[in-house]
């Protein structure tokens, strides 16, 4: 297995905010790789700011969730969307072997066209909630999106009543594992071929894929998966589960 795995000597440079490229690169820091986070300048990352922190008071340096998804990380505060940026990033990324960033759909065309070529055998990831291109792509839309058109809401919650969405922020995280898993087979391939790969991660395709087995029996018999009433309790994940003051 350690001849396969391709950790050795692998360099990520992650761009973007928030959590889904974050913890698809703490993933890869976590197997071994070298991991340079670019935040931007003015405040940085978004999760910085997002808690929990110590006794309830915010601090850039102190954000739990930031802390998490950026452990085993370097980090360095750059404008890519400026030209100066946009070059000083090419300058990165010469001895880079994988980008991955949430920036939004283009955005990272955007930025290869500003600072010029980037080496071939870069791996290349990009995760967006509808994905870069198609009829969704520049909507708007949050983790409840994601949920609620990928289907797992519509499976979710009591049966007589509306649909619920889990807890926190879980399409983001299975975005970043998907994208982790994708970065490493595509790394294997780069090292053979010293050609890289464009990744296209969608927020809604990963959660829609955690819709098991619904997708199965839809497309074999058309059959539609629902939620169930709160005394069905073969579905520990979905089902809902009484509390002291309700479900």
């Amino acid at each position: 297995m350690d001849q396969l795995w391709p950790r050795e000597g692998l360099r990520v440079v992650e761009l973007g905010s928030g959590i889904s490229a974050a913890y698809g690169a703490r993933l890869l820091a976590d197997f071994g790789a070298d991991v340079i986070k670019v935040e931007k300048p003015g405040g940085g990352d978004d999760a910085r700011r997002a808690g929990p922190f110590p006794d309830d008071i915010p601090h850039v340096e102190k954000s739990g969730l930031f802390l998490y998804l950026n452990f085993n990380k370097r980090g360095i505060q750059l404008d890519v969307e400026t030209s100066t940026g946009a070059i000083l990033l090419s300058s990165l990324l010469a001895d880079a072997d994988v980008v991955i960033e949430n920036l939004g759909p283009g955005k990272l065309d955007e930025l290869q066209s500003m600072s010029g070529s980037w080496p071939d055998r870069l791996v290349l990831c990009s995760i967006s909630h509808y994905g870069q291109d198609g009829p969704r792509a520049d909507s708007m839309s949050s983790e409840i999106g994601a949920y609620a058109s990928g289907g797992m809401m519509y499976i979710t919650g009591d049966g007589s009543r509306e649909p619920v969405k889990h807890g926190l922020h879980q399409a983001a995280h299975l975005a970043g594992t998907n994208a982790a898993s994708a970065i490493l087979a595509a790394t294997l391939l780069s090292r053979h071929t010293g050609i890289g790969q464009r990744i296209d991660i969608a927020e809604q395709e990963t959660v829609a894929q955690e819709v098991f087995p619904g997708l199965g029996i839809y497309s074999h018999n058309g059959g539609v998966m629902k939620r169930v009433p709160p005394t069905f309790n073969g579905l520990v994940a979905s089902s809902p589960m009484e509390t002291n003051d309700g479900y």
